[in-house]
């Protein structure tokens, strides 16, 4: 009589074995996939970041967000009135929709 490791492994286990294996592939490749576009998401947002941050401290320009998703310095400065400590101040924004940065603020009143 021949036991189960002498005789080998039938057809549908060997099956059941490939399947498992494909299984495991098809997930390998769709996690990869969704890294690889993660991935592109962060680089594109840390470059638009890194020229946010370059127009906030050089340029004294506001860049508007497009329809294209990319950036473009705005036509009008961005003016907007901020409180510190009780006392409102009128700013003009530099930078971007992520990264704000303002000049020197004019008193408008306590």
């Amino acid at each position: 009589m021949h036991t189960r490791s002498e005789r080998g492994e039938t057809l549908v286990e060997t099956l059941a074995a490939i399947l498992v294996c494909a299984f495991a592939i098809t997930a390998l490749f769709a996690a990869t996939a969704v890294a690889s576009r993660l991935n592109q998401q962060a680089n594109e947002r840390a470059s638009r970041l890194s020229q946010e941050l370059a127009y906030a401290e050089a340029s004294g320009t506001y860049l508007e967000p497009r329809a294209d998703s990319t950036l473009a310095p705005a036509t009008e400065p961005e003016r907007q009135t901020i409180t510190i400590g009780g006392t409102a101040y009128d700013v003009t924004l530099s930078g971007g929709p992520d990264v704000v940065s303002w000049e020197t603020p004019e008193k408008r009143g306590a």
